[in-house]
C-alpha cells in the first residue's frame, strides 16, 4: 500500500514498516512540490554500506532515499520542456507512468487481444511522451491510444519495454486538423516547449490529420525522436490491433528501421513490422528480424534500465544543460554551493570564463563507481522493484541511471538531473 502526499509518500510493504521521504527537487523543475523543504541528509555513507539484508535500518534509509531521488524522474520530461515558453498553450496534468490503454470519452473501444504481457523489468526501455492535439479551446482531442502489450511483444527480441509518460494536451487546432505541415508543427512544438528537449525521449503526437491526410497511419522521423500518428475518426470503433501496429510501425522508423522493400538484409517473404502481412503476424515476436533487432539496439532512444555512468560519461552528464541551465542559469550563491566554495570566494563574471570555470569544477567532482558500489545499488534497485513494482510501477520501471560525485558537490545532497540520479561517494 502506498500513499502519495504533497510532501512525500509513505509506503508500507512487508519489509518496510514506515518510510517518509521529503521532496528534494528544485521548485522550478517540480512545480507541484515547490513547498517541500530540501533533503539535507548527508549521503556520503550510502555507498560504504555492506549488504543491506542484515541491517533493516540501513536498508530502509537507502530504499527511501533512492525512491526520493527517483520520484523526480517521471515529472521532469514534460515540466522541463514546458519551461521553454511561458506562452505555451498546453494543458499538463500530473506526470506519471501510463500502463493501460486510454481512449477519449465516448469512443467505442474493442478489447485489446489477450497476449502474453512482457516481463516488467526487461533490461532496456524506450520512454515515450504522448502529446494529444486538440482545438485551440481544448475541445475535440485527436483519437489516441497507448498500446503496450502488443508493442512489447513485437520488440521481444530486443528485450525492450515501451514506457509511456502521462500524456499532455496541446491546444493547437491547425496542427490537429493537419492544416499546417509537420515541419511547422515541430517548430511550434519546440518554441512552445511541447517537444521533449532530450532526444532520448520520443515525442508521440496524436493528430486527426497530418499533411491533410486522414485515416490510420502516421510518420515517424527516420532515426529521430518525433513521431506523428493518426488513429482514425472518433465515431468509429477502435481496432486495437491496427492502433498498436500504427504506433509500433512509426516508432520503428524513429528506431531507424527501414521499410523491408528498402532493406536488403531483411527477407520480404514473411510478415514483418516494416513489411507486408497480416497485422497480427506483423506484431508477433517474429515480426522483428534479427538484423532489425541489431538496428534497434544501436538507437540512442533505447536506454538501459539500469546504468552506471563511467567517469568520462558522467563528466558529460554533469555539465549537460539539456534539461535546465545548471551552470549558465545559476546564481553566484548556487554555483558556490554546488562546487563547495565559501560564501565570499570570488567567481569569474565574464560569461565564457565563468562557464569554463564552472564546467572544470563540476567535472572535477565526478568519481567512478567501484564494483562493490555497483553490486550494492543493483541489489537495492532490484529489491525496490520487487517491493513496489506491481502497486506503483512509475518508480521502478523508469530508467535508473547513476552518476557518482564527490561528497562536496552540492554538500553531498542526492538529486536528479534530467534522467540521471546523482549520488555522493
Amino acid at each position: 500500500m502506498m500513499r502519495l502526499t504533497r510532501t512525500g509518500f509513505t509506503m508500507c510493504p512487508r519489509d518496510i514498516q514506515r518510510a517518509t521521504v521529503q521532496g528534494s527537487w528544485s521548485p522550478r523543475r517540480l512545480v507541484l512540490e515547490s513547498n517541500n523543504p530540501p533533503m539535507n541528509t548527508n549521503h556520503a555513507t550510502w555507498l560504504k554500506m555492506n549488504r543491506p539484508a542484515p541491517c533493516r535500518t540501513k536498508f530502509l534509509r537507502l530504499v527511501a532515499l533512492l525512491i526520493g531521488c527517483s520520484l523526480a524522474l517521471p515529472w521532469q520530461v514534460p515540466l522541463a520542456a514546458h519551461r521553454g515558453s511561458d506562452s505555451a498553450t498546453t494543458q499538463c496534468t500530473s506526470t506519471r507512468l501510463v500502463v493501460a490503454t486510454q481512449q477519449p470519452a465516448g469512443a467505442q473501444v474493442a478489447p485489446e487481444p489477450r497476449v502474453q504481457i512482457a516481463p516488467k523489468h526487461r533490461p532496456r526501455v524506450i520512454v515515450v511522451q504522448p502529446v494529444i492535439l486538440c482545438n485551440d479551446d481544448g475541445s475535440t482531442p485527436a483519437v489516441h491510444a497507448f498500446p503496450k502489450r502488443l508493442i512489447d511483444r513485437v520488440y521481444t527480441k530486443a528485450k525492450l519495454e515501451l514506457l509511456y509518460l502521462q500524456p499532455r494536451r496541446w491546444h493547437h487546432g491547425k496542427a490537429r486538423r493537419g492544416e499546417i505541415t509537420q515541419q511547422q508543427i515541430i517548430r511550434d512544438g519546440r518554441h512552445q516547449g511541447i517537444i521533449s528537449p532530450d532526444k532520448r525521449i520520443v515525442t508521440l503526437l496524436f493528430a486527426s490529420a497530418t499533411d491533410r491526410k486522414k485515416g490510420p497511419s502516421g510518420h515517424g522521423q527516420q532515426g529521430g525522436s518525433i513521431c506523428f500518428v493518426r488513429l482514425g475518426p472518433s465515431d468509429r470503433q477502435a481496432d486495437p490491433l491496427q492502433q498498436a501496429f500504427v504506433v509500433a510501425h512509426e516508432l520503428g522508423h524513429c528506431l531507424n528501421l527501414r521499410p523491408v522493400v528498402n532493406d536488403p538484409a531483411v527477407p520480404n517473404v514473411t510478415a514483418n513490422l516494416q513489411g507486408e502481412g497480416a497485422i497480427r503476424e506483423r506484431l508477433a515476436t517474429t515480426g522483428l528480424h534479427d538484423t532489425q533487432r541489431d538496428t534497434v539496439l544501436r538507437s540512442p532512444l533505447v536506454m538501459d534500465r539500469l546504468r552506471f555512468y563511467t567517469l568520462a560519461e558522467a563528466q558529460e552528464q554533469i555539465v549537460d544543460e539539456t534539461w535546465e541551465p545548471y551552470i549558465t542559469g545559476a546564481t553566484d550563491d548556487m554555483l558556490r554551493f554546488s562546487i563547495g566554495l565559501a560564501a565570499d570566494d570570488p567567481l569569474p563574471q565574464q560569461p565564457q570564463t565563468r562557464r569554463r570555470f564552472a564546467e572544470q569544477k563540476y567535472t572535477d567532482k565526478v568519481l567512478d563507481f567501484t564494483a562493490g558500489e555497483k553490486t550494492l545499488l543493483t541489489g537495492m534497485v532490484q529489491r525496490l522493484q520487487a517491493l513496489i513494482g506491481s502497486s506503483w510501477p512509475g518508480v521502478p520501471r523508469l530508467p535508473w541511471h547513476f552518476v557518482k560525485v564527490d561528497g562536496t558537490f552540492c554538500k553531498g545532497m542526492a538529486h536528479t538531473r534530467g534522467l540521471s540520479i546523482f549520488l555522493s561517494g
